[in-house]
């Protein structure tokens, strides 16, 4: 009765935490790349490698938040429509020089990411609680 879609919430939520390290990955390869390239203004290359490992982790993000989406289709719209926001403003930023540590474009893609694993961590919970609240519920006949 309720133990399936609790079993499918907590499918979900396993796909996304292994997704997360992906993230994190691509994530870290970007802030190296961008930190690089900041240094060297002349080294075009690097700088486009930066730009092309933010855009994987833009959309490998968004795919967290499809995923979030499966579980809470509310929350996912709101977070991806702070993406899509996001995008559109630092689009240009990026273009012309790429994002430092304190620029409000950097700033705001992490606190994008900041808010999808808050809405991971309290689906993790949420699961957790109803399990612990099923294995000690006894029906009433």
């Amino acid at each position: 009765m309720l133990e399936d879609p609790i079993k499918k919430i907590k499918s979900d939520y396993e796909r996304l935490a292994k997704h997360e390290e992906g993230l994190d990955m691509v994530w870290k390869t970007y802030e190296k790349l961008n930190a690089d390239s900041l240094e060297v203004e002349e080294n075009k290359s690097q700088k486009l490698a930066s730009k092309y490992t933010l855009q994987a982790f833009t959309e490998l993000l968004r795919v967290q938040i499809q995923m979030i989406g499966k579980i809470s289709p509310k929350i996912a719209n709101d977070i991806e429509t702070d993406l899509n926001k996001w995008q559109k403003k630092a689009t240009k930023e990026i273009e012309e020089r790429g994002l430092d540590e304190m620029d409000e474009s950097n700033i705001g893609i992490v606190d994008i990411r900041n808010r999808v694993q808050l809405v991971r961590r309290i689906i993790q919970d949420t699961v957790e609680t109803f399990e612990e609240n099923l294995r000690g519920y006894e029906p009433s006949l």
